[in-house]
């Protein structure tokens, strides 16, 4: 399969259904709570290191639309230096994130480019934090691409990353459950989609290559080098059409989010989200 044709694809399609899809709200706060998770730490690790450096290189691997980094800038003050850089497979998506740039006046301080993390080359310890949210379970060498992340961070440079949790509460230990939702959100989905359309938004099973859990995905990343592993929580469920109609039932799951949220209990989640450092050199 052309995994670079096909996101390119997936990608100007993507921009195109934002603009007229009907939103999930359940699909939404998911979404959003790992992506205000992954905001904050990049936000945290970006203030507290301009405490003892001038200037700071953040790089954004699988950036899509290019949200994360224009946020950021935005937030930074313009006379920091930090610089941020994002990547992606998809031309739409770049193209995108560089008019958007431009448009919140940000372009002096962000950009985005084509690039394949499998066949590309990043410069050995340019960045201080890299992100990748959402881009591991694609990907059909996960060490190999650890590993050129972790050889693109400087010394005590930071990945955050994303990637969905192979043992989240619906697939793991309740499996049926997870089908049961999976059949009533294709359904629901399919009766708003061409056939054309189903290709994309159905197609995550093929896509997600290898689906991690936790002590699975921290052994990799110490094999890799990376050191002080830390977990953080994601939204328990996804969501999807069905737990729209059901909302008594997502309620609840809010409720059990919460206090899931202040038990720190990070395996319940429908995301793997952590931090990973890449130790410092000894003199």
């Amino acid at each position: 399969m052309d995994y670079k044709k096909f996101y390119d694809k997936y990608g100007a399609f993507n921009m195109q259904l934002d603009k007229i899809s009907e939103p999930s709200y359940t699909v939404t706060y998911a979404w959003a709570k790992t992506k205000r998770r992954l905001e904050s730490l990049l936000l945290s690790e970006i203030t507290s290191r301009l405490t003892s450096k001038k200037e700071l290189k953040i790089a954004d691997i699988g950036c899509g639309d290019g949200s994360l980094l224009i946020h950021m800038a935005m937030a930074v003050d313009s006379k920091a230096l930090v610089t941020f850089e994002g990547y992606d497979l998809s031309d739409s998506f770049v193209e995108f994130g560089n008019f958007a740039a431009d448009a919140k006046k940000v372009c002096d301080r962000v950009s985005f480019s084509v690039f394949n993390l499998e066949n590309d080359t990043l410069n050995d310890e340019k960045f201080d934090v890299i992100v990748m949210s959402e881009v591991l379970e694609h990907l059909t060498d996960q060490r190999e691409s650890l590993t050129r992340i972790y050889n693109a961070l400087r010394p005590g440079g930071v990945l955050l990353l994303s990637t969905p949790n192979s043992r989240n509460m619906i697939k793991y230990p309740l499996y049926p459950l997870k089908k049961i939702f999976k059949r009533g959100n294709d359904a629901q989905i399919s009766k708003k989609l061409t056939q054309s359309e189903e290709t994309f938004v159905l197609a995550e099973e093929e896509q997600h290559l290898h689906v991690f859990y936790h002590g699975e995905l921290r052994n990799l990343i110490k094999k890799v080098g990376f050191k002080g592993v830390t977990f953080y929580r994601s939204s328990l469920v996804f969501g999807g059409p069905l737990l729209d109609k059901w909302r008594l039932f997502f309620a609840f799951l809010l409720t059990l989010d919460v206090v899931l949220d202040w038990l720190n209990a990070y395996t319940f989640g429908w995301d793997i989200v952590l931090k990973a450092q890449k130790p410092v050199k000894r003199t």
